[in-house]
């Protein structure tokens, strides 16, 4: 670790206790697959893990100086992809299982191209800041109750693992962390996916308001049956209400 020196830019905080990256590892359900796609490797610690226990390990790194070490360390089932998961064609793979230690300025921006691909990925493991997996695990009426929670929700069922100590990484960061597992709804009921999204976000720019100065018109709303949300605020409705009033 001496010789790397973390790139704000990339908001690069690396794993360095051995027991959490193994509990990471050992968190993941392995059955029935023969390899996985890793976002955000780093210096290789749950990477080296992840190669001893399945067959083949696609890691995506934005920073070449992080794949260079990768490479190093000749890890003979491990595929190096030197890319921005932003902008990699997500539907090149077909990955069941994803696992990343997640920047956090880009974990929602990460999470969504993954819902908005076509990949057929059946479970995600994301080790991201605590207080997004909050706002992820919202229940209707709190403040934290929002878009993020809602576009979660209607693709996957949710669980949090376990929390994550700030000193277990390198660069110490000032927020505790959460380790979070996605498990993919084959079906969630959402027949126009953008359409859906785009509502729920201008409703949730609006949050304070009530529902009925939230909406407009062209929206074309379900309201025949639901018109008893129009008085209530954008956090108070839940996300079964929400799919009625869309989809």
């Amino acid at each position: 670790m001496n010789r790397i020196i973390p790139k704000k830019r990339w908001g690069q905080n690396f794993l360095i206790d051995l027991n959490i990256c193994n509990k990471i590892v050992e968190s993941i359900d392995r059955s029935n697959i023969n390899k996985i796609l890793e976002i955000g490797p780093g210096t290789g610690a749950i990477t080296n893990l992840l190669a001893e226990k399945i067959g083949e390990v696609t890691a995506i790194e934005i920073d070449w100086n992080l794949c260079k070490i990768l490479d190093d360390k000749k890890i003979d089932n491990l595929i190096i992809i030197n890319q921005d998961i932003l902008k990699v064609n997500l539907e090149s793979f077909d990955h069941k299982i994803i696992v990343g230690n997640l920047p956090y300025y880009i974990t929602t921006p990460i999470i969504f191209n993954f819902f908005n691909s076509k990949m057929p990925w059946e479970e995600m493991y994301f080790l991201m800041q605590k207080e997004v997996a909050d706002r992820i695990l919202a229940k209707p009426g709190s403040k934290i109750y929002g878009r993020l929670t809602i576009m979660t929700q209607i693709f996957s069922n949710v669980e949090r693992l376990f929390n994550v100590s700030p000193k277990v990484f390198r660069p110490i960061p000032k927020v505790e962390s959460t380790f979070m597992k996605f498990k993919r709804i084959k079906r969630n009921n959402i027949s126009d996916y953008k359409r859906f999204e785009n509502i729920i976000r201008i409703i949730f720019n609006q949050r304070r308001k009530k529902l009925k100065n939230c909406i407009s018109e062209d929206m074309d709303l379900n309201l025949l049956g639901n018109s008893h949300l129009l008085d209530k605020r954008p956090e108070q409705i839940s996300i079964q209400e929400y799919i009625e009033l869309i989809n």
